[in-house]
């Protein structure tokens, strides 16, 4: 039984009942598309299971009184306080305790923006659900990354598979809330933008990173010098540039 080659990645032949090694059958543009929503489905629909499942394990965990004052009670405090007026106010634990901003300590200012749903929902649970949440959709971007390299919705699927699968990343969620953690996803929806030409769109998921934590920025700078080489382009070198002067700023400016 012969095929026309196309585009996809069908691998077996069948002859006289035998499975055998064949020529590498690519799908059709309409099988392609077919498939290419399957298995969108597929991510989507383990995503909301991974989001689902997490968060109520991180629920019940903070109910069985797992979770402490560091870190989730020092970051409530300081999604409290912004939400009050008093931008990232935290309280020190030294021994004759005394008000702080939390930048002192790590500059994550993505805290702020948790001030606003802290209005409609005033509970350590809505970090948890909202960290859940958030590192749930790093399935997709990791989804369209395989597709884009393999040309193959399966393997994309796969890759998509094994990111919600990764048991330190699971481990990564159920750690308490940590502003960190959402550098995850974001990092790789800035890949997927920066790896389309998409930069405007790029800009914001890597400001967004950068705002997770004051060591994520030399990660930006890392990405910024790859792009440069793979799309034998100058202009990823600004991202190197600015991913280099955050870290420098934080660490020897703003944490001081």
């Amino acid at each position: 039984m012969s095929r026309r080659r196309t585009n996809g990645a069908r691998f077996e032949q069948q002859s006289g009942g035998l499975l055998l090694l064949g020529q590498a059958v690519e799908l059709g543009e309409r099988e392609m598309r077919m498939m290419m929503r399957r298995r969108a489905l597929y991510v989507i629909g383990g995503a909301i299971i991974f989001a689902v499942v997490y968060a109520l394990l991180s629920w019940l965990k903070y109910r069985a009184y797992m979770d402490a004052r560091y870190d989730l009670g020092n970051m409530v405090q300081a999604v409290y306080n912004t939400a009050h007026g008093h931008f990232l106010e935290i309280t020190t634990g030294d021994v004759e305790p005394r008000q702080m901003s939390r930048l002192g300590s790590h500059v994550d200012p993505i805290l702020a923006l948790f001030a606003l749903p802290w209005l409609v929902w005033p509970s350590p649970v809505m970090l948890l659900v909202a960290q859940a949440a958030i590192v749930a959709t790093g399935a997709w971007p990791s989804f369209r990354l395989a597709t884009r390299v393999t040309r193959d919705p399966s393997a994309g699927a796969m890759l998509a598979g094994a990111y919600l699968l990764y048991p330190a990343l699971g481990f990564l969620v159920l750690n308490e809330f940590h502003p960190v953690a959402l550098a995850t996803p974001l990092l790789l929806w800035a890949f997927l933008y920066m790896e389309e030409g998409r930069w405007l769109r790029a800009a914001v998921f890597l400001v967004l990173a950068a705002a997770c934590k004051e060591t994520v920025p030399l990660v930006i700078a890392f990405m910024g010098a790859y792009f440069a080489l793979r799309k034998r382009s100058s202009w990823p070198i600004v991202v190197t540039a600015l991913g280099a002067a955050w870290f420098a700023s934080a660490v020897w400016v703003v944490i001081p």
